[in-house]
């Protein structure tokens, strides 16, 4: 049965940019009730070799941190959600990377790894593009920052979570328990 999401599930969306040249990586993070509310945005500097390590902390992290239970994680890098929802053992880096990243997602009682489109993406691209240029770990509360406030909006349009709720014309992709 299709639904929309309850007010139970929060959703995650992650992205990463790379700064070649110094070899770091902007890790950008956002979290938003079923609605589409804000609830935390987070964009991190972090080594370039621990991107996909971090990927998985940095999700897990914050949503420990803010006792959320149901979740689905968004990201546009279509390799790293393939790996995620794999279900035969992958040796290669990713794979062990992605062992990892379950590993962590198992304290969660539901967790679910969904591609999106870059358009679906937009807020945890630019916080992580942000990070690149700040010396500092971002984190944002309630509040979101001015840099993403219509991006969080559009968004919220493009969401397939969301359509649903938002839009009597749109269909709702996700199957939950």
């Amino acid at each position: 049965m299709v639904v929309s999401p309850t007010h139970r599930w929060v959703k995650i969306n992650i992205d990463g940019a790379l700064n070649v040249q110094d070899k770091l990586s902007g890790v950008g993070v956002v979290i938003r009730d079923w609605r589409g509310g804000h609830l935390v945005a987070r964009g991190t500097t972090i080594p370039r070799r621990y991107i996909g390590t971090n990927f998985g902390a940095v999700f897990s992290e914050m949503a420990q941190q803010q006792g959320f239970q149901q979740v689905v994680v968004e990201s546009d890098c279509l390799k790293a959600i393939a790996t995620l929802n794999w279900t035969h053992s992958d040796l290669s880096a990713i794979g062990t990377i992605a062992d990892d990243v379950l590993q962590l997602a198992s304290t969660f009682p539901m967790v679910r790894f969904i591609h999106v489109s870059r358009l679906c993406n937009g807020v945890a691209h630019l916080l992580a593009k942000f990070a690149l240029s700040s010396s500092n770990n971002l984190v944002w509360f309630e509040e979101p920052p001015i840099l993403v406030q219509e991006l969080l909006f559009q968004d919220m349009c493009n969401s397939f979570l969301f359509k649903s709720f938002y839009s009597k014309t749109c269909v709702t992709l996700y199957e939950f328990d």
